[in-house]
């Protein structure tokens, strides 16, 4: 799989986005076990809660949608 994280304009100072980001990316790290195989994902994060809980839910919530979590 590739992953990419966007931010929205304007999502805020330097130290936030880069916090989002990194939180993104150690999220997409500990689901890609559990993740098919063979996709592109492009994820597009908004400001709003940014702790690491709820990012988790909402990026595994957002695998699941999509069908993307193995059986």
């Amino acid at each position: 799989n590739r992953i990419a994280f966007t931010l929205s304009r304007g999502y805020g100072c330097a130290v936030e986005r880069n916090q989002s980001k990194r939180y993104s990316r150690e999220i997409y790290r500990s689901l890609k076990k559990y993740l098919n195989t063979g996709y592109d994902l492009l994820l597009l994060v908004y400001p709003g809660n940014n702790s690491f809980s709820s990012r988790y839910f909402q990026i595994h919530t957002l695998c699941e949608k999509a069908g993307i979590i193995k059986a």
